[in-house]
């Protein structure tokens, strides 16, 4: 994922993805986002796949979703730009490697998959121009007629009790204990975590229009498909290579 330092030991996504929080019960709601989402992807890729060794993910993290894939018994490979999350995945025995989104690939990777993932939000934790950064390397990454498939959290309109909830939602998942503090800032439309005066970490709010907009303007691509996962927590987006 981004790789954003919250300290010395760990980044926001080990933070918030692994703490035992979130998975004993006390905080459900990501855990079931997480079930879903993997559920979802891994209906998508039985649809999609035609051939082993075909699906990568990029910014794979602690390497959730590829040991959904490979207990699926699917073959997928990898790449973080946080060499502890590689290191953490290869002694799991998950085809990970160092690399990052935002910078040139290897030409070698060029069109040599079926399905690209990027899961858990992580395209809409970047602005806009290293967002087209991550397009644009996933098509690199593609074959022709090729599917990005990804998850966004977002919401049919912004309201101010979504905004409320929204916000509550980030507070009770990170336990602003230790200088953590969650705001909303509305000419952004985002939701930021700014620790020790520093924003380590942000959430931009789109509406599934703001999403098809988006990608409507990117060259290379079509919409496949856009739904809503469980009615309200985020969408789920298909994207074919053209």
């Amino acid at each position: 994922m981004s790789g954003y330092i919250v300290n010395e030991n760990e980044t926001f996504e080990t933070f918030l993805r692994t703490k035992r929080i979130l998975l004993d019960g006390k905080f459900p709601v990501v855990a079931k986002f997480l079930k879903m989402e993997a559920s979802l992807i891994i209906e998508t890729v039985k649809r999609l796949r035609d051939s082993n060794k075909r699906i990568i993910e990029m910014g794979c993290g602690s390497g959730r979703l590829l040991e959904e894939l490979r207990n699926k018994n699917f073959v997928a490979c990898g790449f973080d730009n946080d060499k502890l999350y590689v290191k953490y995945c290869k002694k799991r025995k998950l085809d990970v490697f160092y690399g990052d989104a935002i910078k040139k690939l290897s030409p070698k990777l060029k069109g040599k998959f079926k399905i690209v993932i990027i899961g858990f939000n992580t395209l809409f934790n970047f602005n806009k121009n290293l967002r087209k950064k991550w397009i644009n390397n996933a098509k690199f990454l593609l074959e022709k007629g090729g599917s990005l498939i990804f998850t966004v959290y977002a919401d049919n309109k912004i309201t101010r009790t979504g905004v409320r909830q929204r916000v509550e939602f980030y507070k009770e998942s990170i336990s602003p204990k230790n200088g953590y503090i969650i705001r909303f800032s509305p000419g952004k439309s985002r939701i930021e975590m700014v620790y020790r005066n520093k924003t380590v970490w942000f959430s931009e709010w789109k509406t599934k229009n703001e999403i098809e907009k988006e990608i409507k303007s990117r060259e290379g691509f079509k919409l496949k498909s856009i739904k809503l996962l469980d009615g309200k927590i985020a969408y789920f987006v298909e994207l074919l290579k053209s």
